[in-house]
């Protein structure tokens, strides 16, 4: 018998990606997914929300989705996420004091914000009177727009969801996370999330604001190609990153690594010489969250880096990162590991962007 897992909804400022799951006595299967664009895009302001109204009633009217339970992740335009370190004395709830020392990271009034939390820490093991915590907020008004504009759809809103624990629910699904931290990053076209996670607590986390669309664009540009067109995209994945770099390692040559020949060498050191400023960014980026997750967990030592979304897409990624990072880094197509397939499951075969939704409706598991 098949079991419908609520349905992931990831709003993202360009519109709305949905799957939904279902689980029976053989694994699970992919019953549905969606694309619905935004002909504006969102601004963050929050006044624009509304235009999220009709593309939820399209959602809710797809025969191809069953129930009516959903999980819903707001873009991170919208989100504060920030650590706060607090002391617990006294009789004052952990609650009351968590919310007095987020005021600060806010923009408007506390009393206007919804506060939740997803990881806490004990820092001083002597007494654990001192938490480190880490906050996710959003503002009332909006948060109760978005849930009335799925209710008015008549469609539930079981809970809304923050981005970066759907994508450590999917990993922790696939490998199963230890006390051993690793490094996720998830690209999608406008923002790369960067996390350092445990089973236990998320160690660091960092959410930088371009993507693969700022690769795409690049290269487009370099090139006088169509910058409308896929053109950019086809070159990032056959030729990749760093070609000169990987060729010049001693060893054996890392596996999923290109072992050009003809004029391709030439195509991919011009993609990789065009990359170079964007691909040293991300590097100093990650050195930063690793620093700052050494920082707070002394003597961490990282065992392995994962891509999802569409740092998985990018010929050499893995390779790339491992050089400058030290430690291994793979691609990883979580549809294909799990056995979900793409094909026709969703539109143009594009399953790399499907990656936060699947870790939305996956939470039917927990």
């Amino acid at each position: 018998m098949n079991q419908n897992l609520p349905i992931g909804i990831d709003i993202q400022c360009d519109g709305i990606r949905a799957l939904q799951l279902m689980s029976n006595h053989q694994g699970l299967n992919v019953r549905a997914s969606a694309h619905l664009p935004l002909k504006d895009p969102l601004t963050g302001s929050g006044e624009d929300l509304e235009a999220l109204t009709p593309l939820v009633r399209a959602l809710a009217g797809l025969r191809t989705f069953k129930g009516r339970r959903i999980v819903v992740s707001l873009p991170h335009e919208y989100l504060y996420v920030f650590p706060v370190t607090i002391e617990i004395t006294g009789h004052t709830p952990f609650e009351t004091v968590l919310a007095q020392a987020c005021g600060k990271h806010l923009s408007f009034p506390l009393e206007q914000a919804v506060i939740d939390y997803f990881c806490v820490e004990k820092t001083d093991a002597e007494s654990g009177r001192k938490l480190r915590v880490t906050v996710v907020a959003a503002h009332r008004e909006q948060v109760h727009k978005v849930i009335h504009t799925f209710k008015q759809a008549r469609l539930s809103v079981e809970i809304i969801d923050y981005g970066l624990c759907g994508l450590i629910r999917l990993h922790n699904h696939i490998h199963t996370l230890t006390e051993a931290p690793v490094v996720l990053v998830h690209m999608d076209m406008a923002s790369t999330l960067l996390a350092v996670a445990t089973k236990t607590t998320i160690v660091a986390h960092r959410q930088l604001d371009w993507g693969m669309g700022r690769l795409e664009q690049r290269i487009a540009e370099m090139l006088q190609l169509d910058t409308e067109g896929d053109q950019g995209r086809t070159m990032l994945k056959n030729y990749g990153v760093d070609y000169d770099g990987l060729q010049n390692t001693d060893g054996p040559p890392e596996k999923g690594a290109l072992q050009p020949h003809g004029d391709d060498i030439a195509a991919m050191r011009v993609v990789s010489q065009i990359l170079a400023p964007n691909m040293e960014e991300l590097v100093q980026e990650l050195f930063q969250v690793i620093g700052y997750a050494r920082s707070v967990s002394h003597q961490i030592q990282f065992q392995e880096l994962w891509l999802y979304g569409r740092a998985n897409e990018i010929k050499n990624m893995g390779p790339f990162l491992k050089k400058h990072l030290g430690f291994p880094a793979h691609q990883m197509d979580p549809f294909k590991k799990l056995g979900l397939g793409h094909g026709d499951l969703f539109e143009g075969g594009d399953a790399n962007a499907y990656i936060h939704a699947l870790g939305l409706t996956l939470r039917g598991l927990t």
